[in-house]
Parts: structure tokens; C-alpha cells; sequence
């Protein structure tokens, strides 16, 4: 997505695999972006109410969420682990392209 203009700075994640703390942790130094866990155990509900309010105040999600604070643990990325994942991700890049060969 910033290939195409889009300026990500944080992840946010749910689901059953944030309860997995070395998969979260793995994805932000893999992405090398902070990844945010909501603490609220039903976010998606949440996430549905909040564009809820936002459709029937009609007000934007940004002025939903000033008022809304949803808190949550931060994943920071290892920056040592960089250099591991920019081999790594060129070792798979070689294999999606040796695959296409087939």
C-alpha cells in the first residue's frame, strides 16, 4: 500500500492470533511498524459500532474516535531483526519468481 501513496505509520490487528505475543511481535519487526493490540476483547463489535455512530451522527471516525479512547499494548519493532527479515523477504522474492517459471 506505500508502493501506491499510502502512508501507514501503525498496524492495527484482532483476532485470535494477537493472543499469540511472538506472532504480533514478529509482524512488527517484520514490517518494521509498531503493531497495536486493542484491549477491548470484542473489537470488531466495537469497530461495527463506532462506523455505526459515524453513519447515523454523521461525523467522521476521526471525530468518533477522539472521543472514544480504546486502549491497547504496542508491539515496537526490533530493529536488529531487520537485516534477518531483508534477506529473508529476498529469499522469497527469488522463490515467487522461480515458481513463475513453472
Amino acid at each position: 500500500m506505500e508502493v501506491k501513496g499510502y502512508d501507514i505509520s501503525t498496524v492495527y490487528m484482532c483476532g485470535g492470533l494477537t493472543k499469540n505475543q511472538l506472532f504480533v511481535q514478529m509482524t512488527a519487526d517484520i514490517l518494521n511498524k509498531p503493531v497495536v493490540i486493542s484491549d477491548e476483547q470484542e473489537s470488531v463489535l466495537v469497530g461495527a459500532a463506532l462506523l455505526g455512530m459515524c453513519a447515523s451522527e454523521r461525523k467522521s471516525l476521526t471525530e468518533i474516535l477522539e472521543v472514544v479512547h480504546c486502549g491497547g499494548t504496542v508491539y515496537r519493532p526490533d530493529v536488529g531483526s531487520q537485516p534477518y527479515h531483508c534477506k529473508k523477504y529476498l529469499v522469497f522474492k527469488e522463490c515467487v519468481k522461480s515458481t513463475s517459471l513453472y
